[in-house]
């Protein structure tokens, strides 16, 4: 499970990053909760909706609605859990991969300036 200190040490890392290199950002149209989300989905995939609301300390139906959006953005991917087809099972997509290379590409910048 992810800590609560887990998830503040991803948020200011990634807020570093961000602050660090806006004009890499600006396109990408993310929230900093998005990209958050992004990497616990990454991480922890295959996981549940439920699992991933637990983590970021929000409510699910707040969640569900930011998982919708990555997933119309083709960040994520819900698939029908195969122990309960009542629920949905989250992971990330080639593009979410293909955008997490760039932040370590970035990421790599920052610490050696």
């Amino acid at each position: 499970m992810v800590t609560t200190e887990d998830a503040r040490w991803l948020a200011g890392y990634l807020r570093k990053m961000v602050s660090s290199r806006p004009a890499a950002w600006a396109g990408s149209d993310l929230t900093l909760a998005q990209l958050i989300a992004l990497h616990i989905i990454s991480a922890k995939a295959p996981m549940t909706l439920l699992s991933l609301s637990e983590s970021l300390g929000t409510r699910p139906p707040a969640t569900s609605a930011m998982v919708d959006r990555l997933a119309r953005a083709g960040l994520v991917r819900r698939t029908p859990d195969p122990d309960d087809l009542r629920r949905v099972v989250l992971a990330v997509t080639g593009k979410t991969a293909q955008m997490r290379s760039e932040e370590r590409r970035v990421g790599k910048e920052c610490r050696s300036r």
